[in-house]
């Protein structure tokens, strides 16, 4: 039998236990929800459809810039690959307006082509290999030689392909012209 100073403690103390099995039944419940929000979260894919920014560096595992992809100030927009060493081996870039080149190179041997200006003018340019080409809406041309400048054998033909050869010296003056 329950003493009458006892009934309050004793309903006091069932109400609490009813109380913590209730919460101890909403915490499970939130531990479960957490755990399978969780993974749920681990399963769900992170890779955007879309990145914004104005230069993107891509490294190798030892942490090494291996491409770079960037647009200046200028709006200039460039793409350049390098090779373990972090020698730049080839390289794209665009300025709006104006040209498009595409260098490669190796060794010290580099080869470029590039359309430039509004008259849809396109080089073919191999540095460390004594030649050029050069094609244009207005001719094209063959050069040879050390300098880009003033090759020593120059072979062309003008916008109504009438040709030309010219032998220079050196220093690029004309040794012998045709016509």
């Amino acid at each position: 039998m329950k003493e009458p100073s006892l009934v309050g403690l004793h309903a006091r103390l069932e109400r609490l236990e009813r109380e913590l099995a209730w919460w101890r039944r909403i915490g499970v419940a939130a531990l479960a929800c957490a755990g399978l929000f969780g993974a749920v979260a681990a399963t769900v894919s992170t890779n955007p459809d879309e990145v914004k920014t104005r230069r993107l560096v891509i490294t190798d595992g030892d942490g090494r810039g291996r491409a770079v992809f960037t647009v200046d100030e200028s709006d200039r927009t460039r793409l350049s690959l390098a090779d373990r060493d972090s020698t730049t081996t080839a390289d794209l870039t665009v300025i709006p307006g104006q040209s498009a080149a595409l260098s490669v190179g190796r060794a010290g041997a580099r080869a470029q082509l590039a359309a430039a200006g509004d008259n849809g003018q396109l080089s073919v340019e191999a540095q460390g290999q004594r030649g050029w080409v050069v094609a244009a809406p207005s001719g094209a041309s063959l050069g040879l030689g050390q300098d880009l400048g003033r090759p020593q054998v120059s072979l062309a033909t003008s916008a109504t392909l009438s040709p030309s050869l010219q032998i220079s010296d050196r220093d690029g003056t004309a040794v012998w012209r045709a016509p």
